[in-house]
């Protein structure tokens, strides 16, 4: 909102919409077409950003007029405070001043992950947090107070809305667009009668309505243009795709939609005479009933429409190819039925199926533009003769053959003669001009010619288009690039040459046939630019240059630290350390408990599920499927001690597949407990698996996409805790899993570890990480939303974009930008995430492994009283000792681990050595 009007965005163009509906379009066009739009409140009233297709937002004094400068650069804009625009960047919300650029902060703003913020005005603003959802503040952001939504629904799309803030709600039953009462802190329906009919196409998909009017539209008769969009969304089916159609009718000064009606199918339009069109309705994928009706929008509605008669049924691929004097064509028999012949409408107005000549061939018509060398080109006359042309055959001996049928016959007609050698190609379509001569366009190198043929038995006309090396012909219509941009109204018997902006013309200077993308009775795309209105008073030409763009923006400021190497691990070796004993095998029935008798098991047939998966602590697991005598299937599932030479240090658990699992089944994550193995598995439905000891095992039943990010920690009796977009979850042994706090906005949340009864979360976003400790509800206590204090913004210690790990344990895998964290002590929080970085110093007995640790992934804990909020907990990676110093060194796999942990490393020759190891600083 500026004031009391509204402003849009459409197509990159700026457009303010009074109360009444008088719409003004932008004076100056910006330096790029905007992709977004924000007010920011000041003291002397809300001053208008933008940010442009190349990343660069611009400060606008007037919001119609010509930018003042550029402020910064940004991945997107998400918001605005008093005096200050809020841009994302890479996932992390940063703040700057709206009058310098420099950035800044907001006093009061939670530290919950930010993705979006809004004020009215100077006092009343709403933000949506990541996973917390929302907030309300009345106070210009000095105090927040929470606004609840309904249960189990999560919201996202901030925007103003007739003055209020909006939010999209998302739950079961589809979403909805709802208000946003800052003084009460409650959601409020939107008043559908109020609003704009702007409001309602864009809220219903229909995209920029110029866009559509030039490429598909047709002229209305109370004037601008009349289109339609399929498939529209309104919130009035609960934001699920409609089976009918949106009408509007465009001003084509503006852009702006005047008028409204839905439709009761989809509908495509196509131009007939000056009072009437053509509207080919049906449902999506079936039949279309093609009608004449007049050019005004009532005629599109449900009611009018139903009414109308129907002159024809056409398939929806069917091509639909018009003339002056209402004689159309359809690439297809007229009754639907098999077989290649053409439906013509005749002078008469009748239907009638002609037989397809055999120098068509059986392709369908080609359609009106772009035609590819060797494809022929169909028209209808307005006398119900068909022209077309064949002899592109793509060699450069060819030419375009012109020829007519008329009752079964086909003539041919003078070839035009072309200067040159190269290929021509057909640009555009077959017209007629009013003395009944076929008129189009052929491009042969870098020369566009119009070419003119009759049925006199006259040679054809050949005349190159001055300046010009690529051009269409649609209709009267036509577009032509070179030196310039020229324009025809008369089937390309003369070139006007238009204003066009200066980007345009280079675009035209490159000769390139691209640009030119669509034509039709009411202008042209031509790349990024449209062409409005032909000769038509209502909207100009293509406008001028714009202006020169405001001096480039410095880069957006960036907090993170600067990289630096990980340090020097020193360790001594204590001795050789037995591997554990195997564990028994015993295959519980997943649903009943029961177990299937291990000799049925045939364990020749044996088939991997899925690639292993990496988890928590250096473990690694695996699904296996069994199928027995009877055809009864069994998963096994194993976890190994990673790149242990010793298979005893593996455990398995089977269990009997449910119906419908075993073909589709999937590990996603494993984990080692204190006392056996938890597992993530997913197939019709999700299970959470915690094995024990002796081989029994407990199962939790889970959404999809919870197990998909389970990620857990503890052992014995401590809780497993995992999440999903319902919020978190926890599971105690002897009870069932129970939410521990709900997620209210956009799903980005990981469970980055446990200890006792708090659980880490972290939300990402890219390169942005904020975590928190989330104390876990005892049984019974129903679950609150997440807070939106307590966040720590650990950004800083990680770049690059977070990829999550297939397994428990890392919910994100980042990489380390701040090495040299100081090896975590006893007590410390457990791990954060498990990361990559460049590798430290490697010394085991005064020997030197300078490669570093190949795969090597350091392990980091949360810890507030550290230097960088963080400690490096354990450091594990491969080793690969160069050849002939197999005795000097002779580990293949190193597990460091800091603090009260044992470290240990594989040899090349099976043995498990335990090693004690210290961090120390690197040297500079």
């Amino acid at each position: 909102m500026i004031g009391a009007d509204s402003l849009y965005l459409l197509g990159g163009r700026r457009v303010l919409v009074a109360p009444d509906g008088t719409a003004r379009s932008e004076r100056v066009s910006a330096p790029e077409p905007l992709r977004e739009l924000a007010a920011v409140p000041t003291a002397h009233g809300a001053v208008l950003v933008g940010r442009g297709a190349s990343g660069i937002v611009y400060r606008f004094g007037d919001p119609l007029g010509a930018a003042e400068r550029a402020l910064l650069r940004a991945e997107s804009l998400i918001g605005s405070a008093p005096g200050l625009v809020v841009v994302d960047a890479a996932g992390r919300a940063e703040l700057y001043d709206v009058e310098s650029g420099a950035p800044a902060e907001l006093e009061g703003l939670p530290t919950a992950p930010l993705a979006g913020l809004s004020f009215v005005d100077a006092s009343r603003g709403v933000a949506l947090f990541r996973d917390a959802g929302l907030a309300a503040t009345g106070d210009g952001g000095t105090t927040w107070r929470r606004v609840p939504v309904p249960l189990g629904a999560r919201v996202r799309g901030l925007a103003l809305r007739a003055g209020m803030p909006a939010v999209e709600v998302v739950s079961n039953a589809g979403s909805r667009h709802l208000a946003i009462d800052v003084p009460a802190g409650r959601l409020l329906a939107i008043d559908a009668p109020d609003r704009r009919p702007l409001d309602t196409w864009l809220r219903a998909g229909g995209g920029d309505p110029l866009v559509l009017a030039v490429e598909g539209g047709v002229r209305a008769s109370a004037g601008g243009a009349l289109v339609v969009a399929a498939d529209f969304a309104p919130e009035s089916t609960g934001g699920h795709r409609s089976s009918g159609g949106l009408a509007a009718r465009v001003d084509l000064a503006t852009g702006v939609v005047l008028e409204t009606v839905a439709t009761a199918a989809s509908c495509r339009l196509a131009p007939r005479d000056p009072s009437t069109l053509w509207a080919a309705c049906g449902e999506p994928g079936a039949v279309q009933a093609l009608r004449a009706v007049p050019r005004e929008l009532a005629a599109l509605e449900r009611t009018r429409l139903a009414a109308s008669p129907v002159e024809l049924r056409i398939p929806p691929s069917a091509t639909l190819l018009v003339a002056d004097g209402g004689t159309a064509l359809v690439d297809r028999p007229c009754d639907n039925g098999p077989g290649s012949s053409l439906c013509v409408r005749t002078a008469t107005r009748a239907w009638t199926t002609v037989a397809r000549p055999p120098e068509l061939g059986a392709a369908p018509a080609a359609s009106a533009l772009g035609t590819e060398t060797g494809a022929p080109t169909i028209a209808v006359l307005p006398d119900g003769r068909i022209a077309f042309l064949t002899g592109l055959d793509g060699s450069a001996r060819a030419v375009p053959l012109p020829q007519l049928l008329s009752d079964g016959q086909v003539s041919a007609l003078p070839s035009p003669k072309l200067d040159g050698r190269e290929i021509p190609r057909l640009a555009g379509s077959i017209a007629v001009d009013e003395s009944g001569a076929l008129c189009f366009v052929v491009t042969a190198g870098a020369v566009a010619y119009s070419v003119r043929v009759d049925d006199s038995g006259a040679p054809a006309r050949v005349r190159p288009i001055a300046g010009a090396s690529v051009a269409l012909l649609h209709g009267r219509h036509g577009i032509a690039l070179g030196r310039g941009v020229s324009i025809s109204g008369d089937t390309g018997a003369t070139w006007r040459e238009v204003e066009a902006p200066g980007g345009l013309r280079a675009e035209a200077r490159a000769g390139a046939q691209g640009p030119l993308a669509a034509l039709s009775e009411l202008g042209a795309r031509v790349g990024e630019h449209w062409l409005v209105g032909w000769d038509d008073p209502e909207a100009p030409p293509l406008a001028g240059d714009p202006p020169a763009p405001p001096p480039p923006s410095p880069e957006r400021h960036s907090g993170y630290a600067p990289h630096r190497p990980m340090g020097v691990v020193r360790c001594k070796r204590r001795g050789a350390v037995e591997p554990a004993p195997a564990t028994a095998v015993a295959k519980p029935d997943l649903r009943t408990g029961a177990s299937p008798d291990p000799d049925d098991v045939d364990d020749d047939d044996v088939s991997d599920s899925g690639k292993i998966v990496e988890g928590q602590d250096g473990w690694r697991g695996t699904l296996r499927t069994r199928r027995d005598a009877r055809g009864a299937r069994t998963f096994t599932l194993t976890l190994t001690e990673r790149d242990s030479p010793n298979a005893r240090a593996e455990q398995s658990w089977s269990v009997s597949a449910p119906a419908g699992d075993a073909a589709r089944a999937a590990l996603l994550s494993v984990a080692r407990t204190a006392d056996g193995g938890l597992f993530g598995l997913r197939g019709a439905a999700s299970y959470v698996l915690r094995g024990r000891p002796n081989g029994a095992f407990e199962l939790a039943q889970t959404s999809k996409n919870a197990a998909k990010i389970f990620h857990a920690r503890g052992g014995g009796g401590a809780p497993i805790v995992w999440s999903s977009a319902g919020g978190v979850f926890v599971w105690r042994e002897g009870a069932a899993p129970a939410r521990a706090t709900r997620l209210a906005g956009e799903h980005a949340l990981s469970v980055l570890g446990v200890e006792g009864e708090r659980a880490l979360l972290g939300s990402h976003a890219f390169e942005s990480t904020r975590v928190r400790w989330l104390d876990l509800p005892r049984p019974g206590t129903p679950a609150d939303e997440l807070p939106f204090d307590g966040w720590l913004d650990v950004t800083p210690l990680t770049a690059g974009r977070p990829m999550p790990r297939v397994g428990a344990g890392a919910a994100a895998s980042l990489e380390l930008a701040s090495g040299s964290l100081p090896a975590c002590g006893d007590g410390s929080a457990p791990a954060m995430f498990v990361g990559r970085a460049s590798a430290p110093e490697l010394w085991i007995d005064g020997i030197r492994y300078d490669q570093s640790y190949s795969e090597h992934s350091p392990e980091v804990r949360f810890d507030p009283a550290a230097p960088d909020g963080a400690c490096i907990g354990r450091s594990f990676g491969k080793v690969t000792p160069p050849a002939g110093a197999v005795d000097q060194r002779p580990f293949v796999f190193v597990d460091v681990r800091f603090g009260p942990a044992d470290a240990a490393g594989f040899t090349s020759k099976g043995e498990r050595q335990a090693l004690d190891c210290t961090l120390m600083e690197a040297q500079r």
